[in-house]
């Protein structure tokens, strides 16, 4: 019994290292679900994780097909859909939670993505 034993644990590979990649994106992952209501640059996330913005940019791409920007807004995005149907925070409040200085620009940044108005969105699904 304790040879199958040693033997499935020799044929099991233990992975220890973690490439400088995989590293870089987790890193980003949990950097970006903590940030990405206030910090929305790609320099931001490359200063905290002490690589260029090309740099990052290429890793995420090739890791994932998706550059940081499409991350960001994606992470954005579902924030904003959530606090429109789930509070009645005037649309105002939504972009200054999500860190837009500027309702219009986050109503501009919405309908680029969405194709509708923050408030068509909410009123589209009756609230």
């Amino acid at each position: 019994m304790l040879d199958i034993a040693d033997s499935v644990v020799r044929r099991t590979v233990v992975r220890e290292h973690v490439s400088r990649r995989e590293r870089l994106l987790h890193e980003f992952h949990t950097l970006a679900l903590q940030h990405f209501r206030e910090e929305h640059t790609v320099g931001f996330y490359a200063d905290r994780l002490a690589v260029s913005r090309q740099y990052l940019t290429r890793v995420l791409r090739a890791e994932t097909g998706r550059g940081v920007t499409d991350i960001l807004s994606e992470l954005l995005l579902a924030e904003a859909r959530s606090l429109l149907l789930s509070t009645m925070l005037q649309v105002g409040e939504v972009a200054e939670r999500l860190g837009f200085g500027d309702t219009a620009v986050f109503c501009k940044f919405f309908r680029r993505h969405v194709g509708c108005t923050p408030l068509a969105f909410r009123r589209q699904r009756g609230l």
